[in-house]
């Protein structure tokens, strides 16, 4: 989620990003204040290793007080049921999937 927008602004640009999932800009959200407000080696192990406790504990710490308000109730009703952070929607279904074959 994002991917493409924190693409575009590595290199320089203004990025104005519009979604209609939900949950794909609540996870765009989370992953741009985990970019500005936890360690890169904690940024690394929630989105690279998909370290869920991690993150759960960096949403309350830290995260949740930089998010919209939809994002932060998407987050409070949807995080201690996720099991995943890389592999909870379709996609990341897709994605597991493919890998097991």
């Amino acid at each position: 989620a994002g991917c493409n927008a924190f693409d575009y602004l590595i290199e320089g640009a203004r990025v104005t990003a519009v979604d209609f999932n939900g949950a794909q800009i609540a996870l765009t959200e989370a992953k741009a204040a985990c970019c500005q407000h936890v360690e890169f080696e904690e940024f690394f192990q929630i989105f690279a290793k998909n370290d869920i406790d991690l993150f759960r504990r960096k949403y309350f710490e830290v995260i949740r007080a930089h998010l919209s308000m939809p994002s932060q109730r998407f987050w409070d009703s949807h995080i201690k049921s996720l099991k995943s952070v890389l592999y909870s929607g379709t996609s990341g279904f897709l994605a597991w999937l493919i890998c097991r074959v």
